[in-house]
């Protein structure tokens, strides 16, 4: 999904360059952007979004891969293995704080 959103911002940075190369002032663009009742279309918001939006579930995805690979080895005797896990959920207990704090 990484490779894809990046793709896809790759489109439209030359598909925005077009537009801005062929529209000379900032109402002309933004005319193009917007339906005539002066709002965003839905499907020019929807391709703007989607880079972000398949970073943003590939992150997710990734960050759940290594959450379950990483704790899977709690299951089996204590080894190595459950070193690294008891440190990684330290370090995500960690975050998890930070981020209370930060939101006060």
């Amino acid at each position: 999904m990484v490779i894809t959103s990046v793709l896809v911002a790759f489109q439209q940075v030359a598909g925005l360059g077009g537009i801005l190369a062929t529209h000379s002032h900032h109402k002309q663009l933004f005319r193009a952007l917007v339906d005539t009742r002066g709002k965003p279309d839905w499907k020019t918001v929807f391709v703007l979004q989607v880079p972000v939006q398949l970073l943003s579930y590939s992150i997710f995805f990734y960050t759940l891969g290594l959450a379950v690979h990483v704790f899977w080895p709690m299951r089996q005797r204590w080894s190595d293995d459950s070193k690294v896990c008891v440190v990684f959920m330290l370090w995500c207990f960690m975050l998890w704080c930070g981020e209370k704090l930060m939101k006060r």
